[in-house]
């Protein structure tokens, strides 16, 4: 579901500004910034903070895998951004 989002951010943010160049404007659409704007809601920010609190309470497992787990969802965007 992530990298489909971040793929479909990159096409639309293309498309976009292939539209701009055959009608003669300025291509001022920047597609990265359309990627990062569709697809920042899937931030990781939440798992991020429960695996901190966790590790601060020396609950070291819990709180290692939330934050495995948000990155993984950070290289998930990331590379769906860059794929797409």
């Amino acid at each position: 579901l992530l990298i489909n989002a971040a793929t479909l951010a990159s096409i639309v943010g293309t498309f976009a500004k292939l539209i701009a160049l055959k009608a003669n404007a300025h291509p001022n659409i920047n597609e990265v910034l359309v990627a990062i704007s569709a697809i920042i809601i899937f931030a990781p920010g939440f798992s991020i903070m429960i695996g901190m609190i966790e590790l601060s309470t020396s609950r070291f497992l819990p709180g290692g895998m939330h934050l495995l787990s948000a990155l993984i969802t950070v290289l998930q965007l990331f590379f769906g951004i860059m794929l797409g």
